[in-house]
């Protein structure tokens, strides 16, 4: 019988929070249900292709244009807009709780893999120390640690034949 393996693209959890950021983050989550979230439209599938660019230097236009093709719907005014939610962009009113997923990463037994951008904003961006998501991955039994030189956090996008040989490697 086979194994089951996991691969994790370069994410162990978001930074812990204490339990006196709730009353804030509830009145900030209540006051975000009353206003209606919407993604802002492009001109053309090229301007949303010219956004990603701009928002990933490593973005190669080619790649961009076949994104924004796939990531992106034209709505019925003819603009072009992300095919996705956007009520993921309100804060989440549940507390992110590092002692909960510190006792889930003592239980996986499955062999993992995690893929990190050698050029990731990960740490600065979410404000978490790149030694507490160490500590996280450590907790982890049976973990392979991979790095895509070259790659952003969307390694995925700068480097996706990279990503799927590591991938690829792994899971044969």
């Amino acid at each position: 019988a086979r194994v089951a393996r996991l691969v994790n693209l370069e994410g162990l959890g978001m930074r812990d929070n204490r339990a006196e950021d709730a009353p804030r983050r509830y009145a900030k989550w209540l006051d975000d249900l009353a206003k209606p979230q919407q993604f802002r439209g492009y001109a053309s599938y090229q301007d949303l292709a010219t956004r990603l660019c701009e928002s990933n230097q490593r973005l190669d236009p080619e790649r961009a244009s076949f994104l924004a093709h796939h990531w992106g719907i034209r709505r019925d005014d003819g603009r072009v807009e992300l095919r996705s939610d956007p009520t993921h962009k309100r804060v989440n009113p549940v507390l992110y709780r590092g002692a909960e997923v510190t006792a889930c990463l003592r239980g996986i037994t499955a062999p993992v893999m995690w893929v990190e951008g050698e050029l990731s904003d990960l740490y600065t961006k979410f404000k978490i120390p790149r030694e507490e998501v160490e500590d996280r991955r450590r907790l982890i039994a049976n973990c392979e640690h991979r790095i895509i030189a070259g790659a952003g956090h969307m390694m995925h996008h700068d480097r996706p034949e990279s990503v799927a040989e590591v991938i690829h490697d792994f899971l044969v």
